[in-house]
């Protein structure tokens, strides 16, 4: 398992979860999960990400981690 933590949650992901590959739905009852999956996934990224939402919800994305995965694009 890969693990992500916070000081709040706890995440846990699948080792061969692949972005873009893995089928596999992972529930997340929290913000904090989502957040936290966002980074997960971000890191993986190569070249670009698409996010598809009407809302770009500041919690999830305005974060440090996730535009330093952004920035290494």
């Amino acid at each position: 398992m890969l693990t992500t933590t916070s000081p709040h949650t706890e995440l846990e992901l699948p080792m061969d979860y692949r972005l873009g590959e893995t089928r596999t739905e992972i529930r997340m009852t929290t913000p904090d999960q989502v957040r936290q999956a966002a980074d997960a996934l971000a890191s993986q990224a190569n070249y670009h990400i698409n996010i598809f939402t009407q809302n770009l919800d500041p919690e999830l994305y305005d974060t440090a981690s996730f535009e330093g995965y952004i920035a290494q694009l």
